[in-house]
């Protein structure tokens, strides 16, 4: 309510003290918003690197909104080392859940990657599958 200012007013800093509450509590959804807290510095300091820790928790509950922005930070290098073989990964993955812009990335990247860089990213996808998303 508060992120949305539904009932209430606005307030960014007090959706994260709840999304904080409710992500220590193993809630993805949470998790997946205090990631695009720390994202976009929405009622904190923007810092990729939480947001990064919080994508991922989300993202092996099988969040696919997580799992694409993580294929984001992948991507461009926020947070991490520019990967492209784990941002197609993380993109496949979302894509498999139908997420549409994940499908879109995940095409763009096979146009910029060799066939041994996607051979390497579908290996990876596989193993991260079967881990049931830990540790990936």
């Amino acid at each position: 309510m508060y992120r949305e200012g539904k009932g209430v007013s606005k307030d960014y800093k007090a959706a994260v003290k709840r999304f904080n509450l409710s992500a220590a509590q193993g809630n993805a959804v949470a998790q997946y918003h205090l990631g695009v807290a720390y994202s976009f510095g929405l009622g904190v300091v923007p810092d990729y690197e939480i947001a990064l820790k919080w994508y991922l928790k989300s993202a092996e509950h099988g969040n696919a909104f997580a799992q694409h922005h993580l294929s984001l930070l992948y991507y461009f290098g926020n947070g991490v080392p520019e990967d492209k073989k784990y941002a197609y990964m993380w993109a496949y993955l979302a894509s498999l859940s139908g997420f549409e812009m994940a499908e879109q990335l995940r095409q763009v990247l096979t146009e910029q990657m060799t066939a041994s860089q996607i051979d390497e990213a579908l290996l990876l996808t596989k193993e991260c599958k079967d881990r049931n998303f830990n540790g990936c």
